[in-house]
């Protein structure tokens, strides 16, 4: 009977020690981690995958940037149980950095790490390119931004007559994390060209471009330093702004009649005049200027290799741009912040970029030199007279027709462009 006892409380004791469960260290997975280069942060995922046969009092991620974190090193802890995943967000990082993360669970017999994830909080140098300054006849300064984002990089700018560039300058070598201003100044350009350029970098993270900027050299300079963009229409190369000059090309002033009488009065006095639209000067900038006929006349008005068309050449401008009837709206600028409403059919696809400047001269209710017409019409001096009229030609607002060869009193002021000489 004895006997039977003890063999029954063997059973009982190894029943009780096999049901009994060996306790451990959680058992923990690190999923996944992520790097938000718009935030400049890491989120980590982790899983519970066995909770080691007691209750977990904590768990989270941890993270350094030595390798192998533990919970001594920087962490994102949660307690309490009943969880099997879960995140955790680092944030003001260092830029270009490694940092190295693990999850982690902890219960009575310890610590559990899951796998240790590298991850670089890699960003690209920023790069702008900006526009160019101090445009002239031959040369330009081309501008930009870089900022390396704490990775060596080298920095330079490429431009050229097409997108293919072609012209390479080095600017030097940067790094840091902050906006660093790129500029080189370009010479022996040709004038009346449109160039393009961008801004680059080269790290160990690749090649990065800023975007395609374009500036367009000028064509013509005056005697007071007026700078002029020019286009080629036809084979022929015209000014794409309207005259500002105030002196003949010899240095001898244009004399400047403001009041309307006295602009009224040259037809019989034959003198070059000028004035700017209402006489304000402000005008000119926008505008350009008004003159009489005698000073469009002049051969002196315009710079050397230059002169102002004769009433031939305007009207072969015209039947290159399809005829008078839709001529006009080839040549008008587009829109209407400068045009009065409706500005019909403007395309500008010529490049000519006629802008509505007004004009000045004895008006239908015995105005005599007033202005008028400032944001509706348009009118060109040529060269060219007709017994005692000079010729000019005119584009309005409200129609895609230009008229030629029209006659007016050479005491009207009109807007003067240039044509180079062949």
């Amino acid at each position: 009977m004895k006997k039977i006892f003890q063999l029954f409380c063997i059973i009982i004791l190894l029943i009780s020690c096999l049901s009994c469960e060996k306790k451990e260290v959680p058992t923990v997975k690190t999923v996944k981690a992520i790097f938000n280069d718009n935030e400049i942060s890491i989120e980590a995922t982790g899983k519970i995958v066995s909770y080691g046969g007691a209750d977990v009092l904590s768990y989270g991620i941890c993270m350094n940037q030595s390798n192998n974190p533990t919970i001594a090193d920087t962490k994102v802890e949660y307690n309490g149980v009943g969880v099997s995943s879960f995140t955790g967000k680092f944030s003001d990082l260092e830029i270009n950095a490694t940092y190295y993360v693990r999850a982690y669970a902890v219960n009575s017999e310890g610590t559990g790490y899951g796998e240790v994830l590298e991850i670089k909080t890699s960003i690209k140098a920023l790069v702008t390119t900006k526009e160019a300054s101090a445009v002239g006849l031959d040369s330009a300064t081309l501008n930009g931004s870089v900022n390396p984002n704490n990775l060596l990089s080298e920095v330079w700018i490429e431009y050229g007559e097409t997108t293919s560039y072609g012209s390479k300058v080095i600017i030097a070598n940067f790094n840091g994390s902050a906006e660093i201003p790129v500029k080189v100044k370009l010479t022996s350009l040709a004038a009346g060209k449109v160039y393009y350029f961008v801004v680059k970098v080269k790290n160990e993270l690749g090649e990065i471009s800023g975007s395609q900027m374009s500036f367009e050299t000028y064509g013509l300079k005056d005697i007071d330093g007026n700078l002029y963009h020019t286009v080629v229409i036809n084979g022929r190369v015209w000014t794409k702004e309207n005259l500002k000059t105030t002196h003949f090309n010899d240095g001898t002033s244009i004399l400047n009649k403001t009041a309307n009488a006295d602009w009224s009065a040259v037809t019989g006095t034959a003198e070059p005049a000028y004035c700017y639209y209402d006489n304000n000067e402000a005008n000119k900038n926008v505008f350009g200027v008004l003159y009489n006929w005698y000073a469009a006349s002049n051969q002196n008005i315009a710079p050397v290799g230059w002169h102002v068309p004769t009433a031939d050449e305007l009207e072969e401008l015209i039947f290159y741009l399809g005829g008078q009837y839709v001529a006009g709206g080839k040549m008008k600028t587009t829109g209407t912040s400068i045009w009065e409403s409706p500005n019909t059919d403007a395309t500008n696809s010529s490049g000519f970029s006629a802008i509505p400047a007004g004009v000045r001269g004895d008006r239908l209710d015995n105005q005599l030199g007033a202005f008028g017409d400032l944001y509706t019409d348009a009118a060109f001096w040529s060269c060219s007279e007709y017994n005692s009229s000079g010729r000019f030609m005119f584009v309005s607002y409200n129609t895609a027709f230009v008229q030629t060869r029209m006659l007016v009193s050479k005491s009207y002021g009109h807007s003067l462009r240039l044509i180079k000489d062949q």
